[in-house]
């Protein structure tokens, strides 16, 4: 739709303009003619103004014949900029609104109906503070008529940028969106206003917060006590089950050390454990004994590290598993026999009397027979207890097995099993040596660790979730809308962590800026349309020419690019920039309008530097300009070298 420019006509619009070029013609005789009849005789006087008369309509039709080609041209040319104009309105991807002087919406294109909901004859016919608009803050409140975007710029006679507001529909269904309005310098226009829908990154946003309030909730209510720690061993989060164990209020223990609460020996073992979990990045579980508040407790500890976006561990946590009741069980059945069966048979783990070399079950207690689902007792006597796991131990493991309860005295491991009835859980299984009569047997203790292995599970489904969350987050928010490579705040962001990291290693920093060559007569002469599409091909044939991960390209502004080269040197840039040059002219986009080539060509600045905190990064992003502005000087489609 084209703009309807309000203009008001004088009287002498309405004069042919014929009648414009005669005009002079007859106060031109007139004159003449008093001018000649004093002087001269009838017939001279009668030759003279023939002749003038002549000669004035010769002029005449000469004029007009000129100046209606030239106001045939002119009106083709307006014909043609209302329909170039037409295009872009219509064919830009946002929603674009105009007002009037009063900030009632007038017109509008295809993407605002469809960003909007409204069709463009009834959005045209709505007053600014129609209450069919049903807009709300960010936050989801109601948001008055004076924060509308539109309001706001009409009343201040600004540019008002990124007003986030819901949209409701009949249907009480929200679209999120961007809104824009800047003033229109034109008579009887108001602002015209841009629509970007943010739906999908409000709606990541949200995911994001159900993602940590289920982590929290999860952490909250487990019947375990777990913490999370820094990789320097502070304590960054614990659950309520935690500071319950500890009998202290969670902001005595958060922001503290384990030297806080417990003596060397205990922190020393704990503190080796989880530099191995750290390390070599699995999850270790051991048995520690410590001196709590209420007495002395002994515990099954699992430390599993947490990794980040990059896959780098971030964080390490802790589920802590209280086995004190079965540990002083165990030392009873050890040290006093006239409590065997009550310790035996009441056991909450399934027990087993194993002989050491066949490997036979010779006895096992009630919860046994419970726990792996047999009809009667005798089920489980005389068979391998490996036969109820769901894999077998090979010769190697058996071996292992029996090394260590030889060398500590102790073996436990956790293992998968199938009872009797087919069903499946998980155990820890552990092992020890003990008499029986004389006879030498191994006591096989089963602990049913199902619930804590699903809690483990939730936790990483957890986990993933939040990490892909984040990614998809982190993704919206560092890459270029147009281009799909780095933006300026992910450029930025690099830079200054290389900037850094180069300074501690003392090691080159490389910077490529460039633009395209007369890319504004590029769009001139093709179109926005076919520039994007000059940006994106660039952008991708740059980006696939990079090899290196620390090798970034980001799209600086505009035409304007901006290569990071960590660890190279001037020479190694220069290479780099040929190849960029090459790759470029490889995809010979056609610029007929360039004075430099008929392809799309770009100029480029080149600097290199060993990193320095006494100094910005922002002193070489400016060598980097200079050395592009004078390439450009030099006459484009080249590579300039900042020197001093």
């Amino acid at each position: 739709m084209a703009l309807k420019w309000l203009t008001q006509r004088s009287r002498i619009d309405d004069i042919p303009l014929q009648w414009l070029v005669v005009m002079p013609l007859g106060v031109q005789i007139i004159g003449s003619v008093g001018l000649l009849n004093p002087l001269c005789n009838y017939f001279w006087t009668v030759c003279i103004c023939g002749i003038m008369l002549i000669l004035s309509i010769v002029f005449a039709i000469v004029a007009t014949r000129w100046i209606n080609e030239t106001i045939k041209h002119i009106e083709i040319s307006l014909k043609k900029s209302e329909q170039k104009y037409k295009l872009l309105f219509e064919s830009l991807p946002i929603g674009i609104s105009v007002t009037d002087s009063e900030g009632n919406l007038i017109e509008g294109n295809t993407a605002s109906e469809a960003i909007l909901t409204v069709p463009n004859q009834e959005l045209i016919e709505r007053t600014y503070d129609s209450p069919a608009w049903q807009i709300i803050r960010f936050d989801g409140s109601p948001m008055p008529t004076s924060e509308y975007a539109s309001v706001r710029a009409l009343k201040e006679n600004r540019e008002i940028d990124n007003v986030k507001m819901g949209l409701l529909d009949v249907s009480g269904n929200v679209r999120w969106l961007s809104v824009s309005a800047a003033p229109i310098p034109l008579k009887g226009y108001g602002v015209a206003i841009a629509y970007v829908d943010i739906s999908d990154l409000k709606h990541t946003e949200e995911a994001l917060r159900q993602s940590e309030a289920l982590l929290n909730s999860f952490l909250e209510n487990a019947p375990t006590p777990i913490c999370i720690k820094d990789l320097e061993g502070t304590y960054l989060s614990i659950n309520n089950e935690f500071a319950y164990w500890m009998q202290m209020p969670k902001e005595e223990i958060i922001g503290k050390k384990d030297q806080d609460f417990f003596p060397y020996e205990v922190i020393r073992r704990l503190r080796s454990m989880e530099k191995q979990a750290i390390f070599e990045e699995i999850s270790i579980s051991f048995e520690e004994t410590v001196q709590l508040p209420d007495g002395t407790h002994t515990f099954i500890m699992t430390k599993f590290p947490i990794v980040n976006d990059q896959n780098k561990v971030q964080t390490l946590a802790g589920i802590y598993l209280d086995i004190s009741d079965r540990k002083r069980a165990e030392l009873d059945l050890a040290y006093n026999n006239d409590l065997r069966e009550e310790i035996y048979n009441g056991s909450a783990d399934a027990i087993f009397l194993v002989d050491p070399f066949s490997m036979l079950t010779f006895d096992c207690n009630r919860r046994a027979v419970n726990m792996f689902e047999a009809d009667r007792k005798e089920e489980l006597i005389g068979i391998e207890g490996q036969t109820l796991q769901k894999c077998k131990f090979t010769e190697a493991q058996i071996k292992s097995i029996h090394g260590d309860i030889e060398q500590f005295g102790y073996w436990s491991q956790e293992v998968e099993y199938i009872t009797k009835k087919g069903n499946h859980f998980w155990g820890n299984l552990a092992a020890k040596p003990i008499a029986v009569a004389g006879k030498e047997m191994n006591l096989v203790r089963v602990t049913d660790i199902s619930d804590r292995k699903k809690a483990d599970l939730a936790l990483a489904q957890t986990q993933a979730e939040l990490r892909r969350v984040n990614l998809e987050l982190q993704k919206l928010v560092n890459l270029d809308g147009l281009t799909q490579i780095a933006n300026r705040r992910c450029f930025d962001e690099r830079i200054m962590y290389e900037w850094q990291r180069l300074h501690r290693e003392q090691r080159p920093l490389s910077l490529l800026m460039f633009d395209v060559d007369y890319f504004k007569r590029y769009n001139d002469c093709y179109g926005h349309q076919l520039g994007d599409d000059c940006l994106i091909k660039i952008a991708q044939a740059v980006e696939l020419l990079l090899c290196r991960a620390t090798d970034l390209v980001a799209r600086y502004g505009g035409e304007e690019f901006i290569v990071i080269l960590p660890n190279t040197n001037i020479e190694g840039a220069i290479a780099v920039a040929e190849r960029i040059h090459a790759a470029i002219a490889d995809l010979k986009i056609p610029h007929q309008c360039s004075d430099v080539k008929d392809f799309v060509s770009v100029s480029m600045g080149i600097v290199s530097d060993i990193p320095n905190l006494e100094r910005s990064p922002c002193v070489l992003i400016n060598q980097a300009d200079q050395a592009l502005y004078h390439a450009k000087q030099k006459g484009r489609n080249q590579s300039v070298v900042f020197t001093i």
